[in-house]
């Protein structure tokens, strides 16, 4: 029996919390079930993660916005 697995952009909206309930109910049974799918959405959380790190660590802080002027 195939199983059909939660697309890139459904996971990507659900792990955003960017989801419709009616899309997001069916996502979570499957996630449930699918341990192909956990490991997707795990590997885009930790991506989230570290380019969220990236982007904090590139911002200037207060000391260097003052020091550029």
């Amino acid at each position: 029996m195939a199983t059909s697995h939660i697309t890139g952009d459904d996971l990507e909206l659900y792990a955003m919390e960017r989801l419709p309930e009616s899309v997001a109910a069916p996502v979570e049974e499957h996630l449930l079930l699918c341990e192909e799918c956990q490991a997707r959405l795990a590997d885009f959380d930790a991506y989230v993660r570290a380019m969220r790190a990236a982007m904090a660590a590139s911002r200037p802080t207060a000391a260097t916005r003052r020091a550029a002027f």
